[in-house]
């Protein structure tokens, strides 16, 4: 049984929430779940893809500026609002929500998902 299972589903429950995404850092699925919008979502290996190179970026920038690495990132889109978050091993996990989302709620929940699946593989 998935130990992340019923907080991942406490994530997809809401009416905002359209997928969580998650990739090993290197551009490979290791899980897509939810319904995704109105219109179909890329395939997962475009989101892991997608996922990991914006990760990249981001922990780049962070390095280059002395800010450290990278923990987790909002995007806003016109129509969506991406919350991710990297794991202590590198993998990456994101919430892909509607752009009317509560952006507080996302990030709470994309951090408690985040520190129970680094957590529960520490063991």
């Amino acid at each position: 049984m998935d130990p992340n299972a019923s907080l991942r589903n406490e994530i997809l429950a809401s009416r905002a929430t359209r997928a969580v995404v998650h990739s090993d850092g290197e551009g490979r699925v290791l899980g897509v779940w939810g319904d995704g919008f109105e219109t179909r979502l890329p395939s997962s290996i475009d989101l892991a893809e997608a996922l990991d190179l914006a990760a990249a970026a981001s922990e780049r920038f962070g390095q280059s500026q002395g800010f450290g690495s990278a923990q987790t990132a909002v995007y806003f889109y016109e129509k969506a609002i991406v919350v991710a978050g990297v794991s202590r091993g590198g993998a990456n996990l994101a919430v892909i929500a509607e752009a009317s989302a509560n952006v507080g709620l996302l990030l709470t929940q994309i951090r408690r998902l985040l520190a129970e699946w680094v957590s529960d593989r520490a063991d």
